[in-house]
């Protein structure tokens, strides 16, 4: 799969939402408001649009992990308030975030 409407779950408040292993190339709004796990491993996301995290206020749990991110937008993080795992290893980012200061500046 590599795209699918904005509205695929707003019939259903799902708590885990796993889109991994598909192909994915773009991450936008969708309406995953309720859902405390997001997987989305093994896709080819090389964008994430700045408003797409925005109502995961009770996410804990985001693999973004073996795509394509090259970049990520300021405050990406801010609206996660109960994030507490995020893994972005195997992506493009190389050095772009080097440390916490650098992290802090996203949340």
């Amino acid at each position: 799969m590599s795209t699918f409407h904005r509205s695929t779950f707003s019939q259903w408040t799902p708590s885990q939402i796993d889109l991994s292993y598909n192909s994915l190339r773009e991450l936008d709004d969708y309406s995953w408001s309720l859902a405390k796990t997001i997987n989305l491993q093994w896709n080819q996301i090389e964008h994430i649009s700045s408003n797409a995290l925005a109502d995961l206020q009770w996410v804990e749990r985001l693999d973004l992990s073996h795509n394509k991110l090259t970049t990520l937008p300021r405050n990406m993080f801010s609206q996660l308030t109960q994030l507490s795992s995020l893994n972005l290893a195997h992506n493009e980012l190389g050095e772009y975030l080097l440390g916490k200061s650098e992290l802090a500046s996203y949340i």
